[in-house]
């Protein structure tokens, strides 16, 4: 018994259901020598493995999940149905193909994407603001395509009145002492979701069927090819949720990408705003850009909970302090953007 096998045993996968794993691999591949790697990856929920074999393509991914998280079956057809879709031939766009999961053992098996993440991409390219709107880019035509996989974008009326309750679940989850509500930027930009909502009644917007966790770290990259991972099965939503939520993660968690110099001009100048608009071929009239900026708003806040909540263990204080000046600054201005929406805007419905 090696070295690997010890550490497995006293994680999460001993010989036995190694054993089990590999022969389903052989099945589904029908190629035999199948080995388990000692590289993995770590994540909250889970641990992923490196199954190779000599004879077979590529790698595949070991997904086992820690004690208190379920495997999703609905997430993994969710992958399995987009790989079917999105993955044909010298497609540039994809998602890991499927191999099965072991469901009492809260495992699945995908293609294992030998790419960095856009998130590392980013950092690695600060200094090059072409290459960072290049892959920025990439990371969008890859969400439209994912959100056209079942045909064509579908129009429905907005519930504003969630994005409010939402952030009001998350104040009283995260904040519950009420030290960042007492913070005033934080009180101006959560007046202008409050006040603003009544511009959006009934608004209609395209809606699809979500990746749920767009994010920098669930999109994989190299030179030629952009893959999404960690998609989760989710109704229709509106499709600026996750054009919003990824864009707070690159405002904000980025040098120089919407700093308080851009927000001196209007929004239809921000370079960084533009970038993911123009990617996605979102619409781009006034009213559907205001409400674009309502979305970013409400994400911000979200991310800006979750980040205030987190550093009071100081896992990563510096990280995270930096962090929070960012939110600050591009909560503040977008805030004024919206407040600064007339009224009148309330005529145009679609």
């Amino acid at each position: 018994m090696n070295a690997f096998t010890d550490k497995l045993q006293k994680d999460l996968m001993n010989s036995i259901l190694q054993q089990e794993i590999i022969q389903h691999l052989e099945a589904e591949t029908t190629k035999s020598g199948w080995t388990i790697s000692h590289k993995s990856i770590e994540s909250r929920e889970c641990q992923i493995y490196k199954a190779s074999c000599d004879n077979y393509h590529h790698d595949i991914a070991i997904k086992v999940y820690r004690k208190g998280f379920s495997l999703s079956i609905d997430q993994y057809t969710a992958m399995e149905n987009s790989a079917d879709i999105l993955n044909q031939p010298n497609s540039k766009y994809r998602v890991p193909q499927c191999y099965g999961y072991l469901t009492h053992q809260k495992i699945y098996m995908m293609e294992w994407i030998n790419a960095p993440t856009l998130q590392y991409r980013l950092l690695r390219f600060c200094y090059h603001n072409k290459k960072q709107q290049n892959d920025m880019a990439r990371a969008f035509i890859w969400l439209k395509k994912y959100h056209l996989r079942h045909g064509e974008l579908k129009r429905k009326s907005v519930d504003i009145d969630w994005y409010l309750k939402d952030l009001q679940n998350y104040i009283q989850k995260l904040d519950p002492d009420r030290q960042l509500q007492k913070d005033d930027i934080f009180i101006k930009g959560l007046a202008a979701i409050k006040s603003k909502a009544t511009l959006f009644n009934n608004f209609s917007v395209p809606f699809a069927a979500p990746h749920n966790d767009f994010t920098p770290s669930n999109i994989l990259m190299d030179d030629n090819i952009t893959t999404g991972i960690d998609l989760h099965d989710a109704p229709l939503k509106p499709i600026c949720n996750e054009l919003a939520l990824q864009l707070s993660y690159l405002s904000t968690g980025y040098i120089n990408m919407l700093t308080k110099r851009h927000m001196k001009k209007p929004p239809q100048e921000w370079e960084i705003l533009n970038t993911v608009l123009n990617a996605y071929d979102y619409p781009t009239d006034s009213q559907q850009r205001n409400f674009f900026l309502y979305v970013f708003l409400y994400q911000l806040l979200r991310r800006w909970l979750v980040v205030f909540e987190r550093n009071k263990s100081r896992r990563t204080p510096v990280l995270d302090i930096w962090s929070l000046q960012n939110k600050k600054k591009v909560v503040d201005g977008v805030s004024q953007v919206l407040i600064n929406i007339p009224e009148a805007n309330n005529d145009t419905k679609d």
